[in-house]
């Protein structure tokens, strides 16, 4: 991008979160970026058209069929290098989803072009949320290439609590500045959840990192594994004000020291297993998240101090599985309230067979949430997947901050519900 000024498209649809976007939109504006705005027939009813000419300069876009406005939506979409659906309301998504052009927003988002980023930021009921046909829309919307900023859990304008809070303005903002100036320091502070100012500072116990099962001195059984999730989770809630104990792999990415971090490695199975069990038996956490790549097995007949000889054109190895230890973790902490997240990953996966994995692991474990990727959307910068409580899909997510922030607000909406 040549300008030195983004080209930021704003689409507003009919939700009461809708007046957050004069908040987001006086942001772009006070940094400089050009904005243009789409206000749904919907979002009307909550925002005045006089409102985002006076933050902008712009009158917003209204109808498609409104005089002079006939190719707007091929002449905004090419214009934007940024759109924005905030709020994007459940009847816009399932609409998107369809493919329906019944409107200025349906339009735009038919006419895109494919390199140019469209964001979602949904904020809906979390029943509605929850719905699955909200969520067979977002997974579609996310297949072809739609960025979904997903819902906070929180309190909502109706009373009810859950899953589906907007992503506050200055949390999007600060998302944008990224994408457009990677290397600057934002300008603006999240608040997408309490801060530690507001909230109280929880007590973390992570694991992160494959391990390493030895074979012989010099070779082992490992996995890809960076422990890249489980170091920028720790880092999140560390600035949160919180407090981290992590258990992570030798080879495995961790935060830079600081305070309130605690770091331990480990390597092998039974050296994580070890680490866990002191630290659940000796120290009192919050939350535990699981999120290290365990092996599944180990050599029976390791040779840890030999070096295999390798004149031998054939050698079988004997395996043996290792121990579940996201089984084990409430046991170690003797306390069967623990709050647990584990995680699952899983390769060309369906809707039934991820249901069905997370159906086995609560069965086992009994985790208050089970973080599920499939392998084809986690690489070193992607992170996407979906976070299910009590058996059913609670939200999706687009990168390891959402994660944090999504895990970080659950677990303080249980200890709200633990106290009424």
């Amino acid at each position: 991008m040549s300008r030195s000024s983004p080209r930021i498209l704003v689409l507003v649809s009919g939700s009461i979160a809708a007046y957050k976007a004069l908040d987001l939109l006086s942001r772009l504006n006070k940094w400089g970026a050009e904005i243009r705005v789409v206000l749904s027939a919907g979002a009307e009813r909550f925002v005045t058209p006089l409102s985002v000419e006076a933050l902008t300069g712009r009158p917003p876009y209204q109808s498609q069929f409104a005089a002079g406005q006939a190719m707007a939506h091929i002449r905004l979409a090419e214009w934007a290098d940024l759109v924005l659906l905030y709020p994007a309301s459940a009847s816009t998504l399932n609409r998107l989803a369809a493919g329906l052009a019944d409107d200025l927003i349906g339009s735009l988002s038919l006419a895109r072009d494919d390199k140019t980023p469209f964001w979602l930021a949904p904020a809906m009921n979390p029943k509605m949320w929850a719905h699955p046909a909200v969520q067979a829309s977002t997974q579609r919307l996310d297949q072809w290439g739609y960025h979904m900023l997903a819902p906070a859990a929180g309190l909502m304008a109706c009373g009810d609590e859950g899953v589906g809070r907007l992503v506050e303005p200055a949390e999007v903002f600060e998302q944008i500045q990224r994408y457009f100036e990677p290397t600057a320091e934002p300008t603006a502070e999240p608040t997408a959840e309490p801060t530690a100012a507001s909230a109280p500072a929880l007590r973390w116990l992570i694991t992160a990192g494959g391990t390493r099962e030895p074979i012989d001195a010099v070779r082992y059984l490992g996995n890809y594994s960076s422990g890249r999730t489980g170091s920028e989770l720790a880092q999140y809630f560390l600035d949160q004000g919180d407090e981290v104990t992590l258990l992570g792999a030798r080879h495995a990415l961790v935060p830079e020291a600081q305070e309130r971090l605690t770091l331990h490695r480990f390597s092998s199975v039974a050296e994580l297993e070890s680490g866990l069990r002191q630290a659940l038996q000796t120290q009192a956490f919050d939350a535990v998240v699981h999120a290290a790549a365990v092996s599944d097995y180990r050599v029976v007949d390791a040779q840890p101090d030999l070096k295999l000889d390798s004149v031998d054109a054939e050698r079988t190895l004997r395996l043996e599985r290792t121990p579940k230890l996201l089984d084990r973790i409430r046991r170690w902490a003797d306390d069967d309230t623990l709050y647990l997240v584990g995680f699952k990953l899983l390769v060309a996966s369906t809707p039934e067979t991820v249901a069905e994995a997370v159906k086995r692991q609560l069965s086992a474990a009994r985790p208050d949430l089970v973080v599920v990727n499939d392998l084809r959307d986690v690489d070193d910068q992607r992170h996407r997947g979906e976070i299910w409580k009590g058996g059913q899909a609670a939200g999706r997510f687009q990168d390891r901050r959402q994660l944090a922030r999504q895990i970080r607000a659950e677990r303080l909406q249980h200890a709200r519900d633990a106290v009424r």
